[in-house]
């Protein structure tokens, strides 16, 4: 994920306190307080990355976005919490559509192996410039550390005839995944469906990696899936000890689960669950449906992954509004 360059200014703590996931900043740090205010800047390789709203720095190598008073930039903010909600709100209707079935690699179009600092490397088909901006999509939610450690390979497949836009899969029960696109569901879908389809992937992949689920090697006294054994001190564990392990009925109710899908099993609800935690503003405790999204607020780690996933969901939503 390329993570924005945000330095906090104390004029706007109250601001911040209420739309946390976007700081907003002086293009230098040492500029006074009535300069130009920033909604967000980007490290980018050359001007060429900018977007034709964004201005470029040489010096710094950023493309940065302005807003030139205080209620400017909390306007933008509140619009872009908004839509965000609109876009749990459209997930909550609709759904996401998943399939069972596991390509095999003669299906795809492309695969790739996934090195350091997320770049890609061609291990079969043909290299495209469309390939590579679609794993740009994933590296730019993905943590830094997920891309790196747990994601081993990304590939492109097509297929009309299936709705879902992409899937994981843990190859070789390693505990590290492979993460492919349907080119063909993603170029007919929406960008929220896009990129909620995306977090709820990566949910998968940071919840089922080898950090925390070990393989069975004896009895599993936690919670065992297909991937092997929760550790103890797993999301997956905790997830499934608070919400699933006196579960009696699994059918869907609005106030137990965020979407139809989410009743499949604990690992779905967990990922659904996980990206409602991504896109919602404001979520209180009155049902189990909202415990389960508030449940990732009690890891450090998540809230600061939450925090970044939207601060590149703000720069999407910014990009479509000044195109559009």
């Amino acid at each position: 994920m390329k993570r924005a360059l945000f330095v906090f200014l104390a004029i706007f703590a109250s601001l911040l306190a209420v739309a946390s996931f976007i700081a907003l900043t002086t293009h230098d740090a040492t500029t006074a307080l009535d300069d130009e205010f920033i909604v967000y800047e980007t490290e980018v390789e050359s001007e060429d990355d900018c977007s034709s709203f964004e201005a470029y720095d040489a010096e710094t190598q950023v493309c940065y976005f302005e807003c030139t008073t205080e209620s400017e930039c909390e306007e933008i903010l509140l619009e872009i919490d908004a839509e965000l909600e609109s876009w749990a709100t459209t997930l909550e209707d609709q759904g996401h559509t998943f399939s069972e079935d596991i390509l095999s690699q003669e299906d795809f179009l492309a695969l790739f192996a996934v090195t350091e600092s997320e770049k890609i490397e061609l291990i079969q088909g043909e290299p495209s410039p469309e390939y590579q901006s679609l794993w740009q999509e994933v590296a730019d939610l993905s943590p830094d550390f997920l891309s790196n450690e747990f994601i081993e390979h990304f590939a492109v497949y097509s297929d009309e005839s299936s709705d879902t836009l992409a899937y994981v899969s843990d190859e070789d029960a390693n505990g590290k995944w492979l993460i492919a696109v349907n080119l063909a569901a993603h170029t007919t879908s929406t960008v929220r469906e896009q990129k909620s389809t995306i977090i709820h992937e990566l949910a998968h992949i940071l919840t089922l990696n080898s950090s925390q689920i070990r393989s069975v090697y004896e009895n599993c006294d936690t919670y065992e899936i297909s991937e092997g054994c929760a550790r103890d001190t797993s999301y997956l564990y905790s997830f499934f000890y608070s919400f699933w392990k006196d579960l009696q009925d699994q059918a869907f109710s609005p106030d137990l689960f965020v979407t139809e899908y989410a009743t499949t099993n604990t690992e779905e609800d967990l990922a659904e669950s996980f990206a409602f935690f991504i896109l919602e503003s404001t979520v209180v405790d009155s049902t189990v449906r909202d415990q389960k999204v508030r449940f990732f607020s009690q890891y450090p780690e998540l809230a600061t992954i939450r925090s970044e996933m939207r601060q590149v969901l703000a720069k999407e939503i910014l990009r479509q509004k000044k195109l559009n």
